[in-house]
């Protein structure tokens, strides 16, 4: 899976996931949206974009950690 960070219409990527085949948590990862947050004042509203690469991967459940706690 590819992960993007979508700010103002562009999706910016962040980084990449691989779906092992069964169920797994995938390592804490970290996006660009504090900096998108510093660029607008304190807080930026940004979308998180999850592509397949290759296959039919299944996401179950995602976690955004608001406080950057990991």
């Amino acid at each position: 899976l590819a992960l993007s960070i979508v700010y103002h219409g562009l999706a910016i990527p962040t980084g990449l996931v691989v779906a092992a085949g069964n169920w797994m948590p995938s390592p804490v990862m970290t996006t660009l949206s504090p900096v998108f947050g510093l660029l607008s004042g304190g807080t930026a509203q940004v979308s998180i974009q999850l592509t397949a690469v290759t296959g039919s991967p299944l996401v179950d459940d995602v976690f955004v950690d608001p406080w950057g706690r990991g």
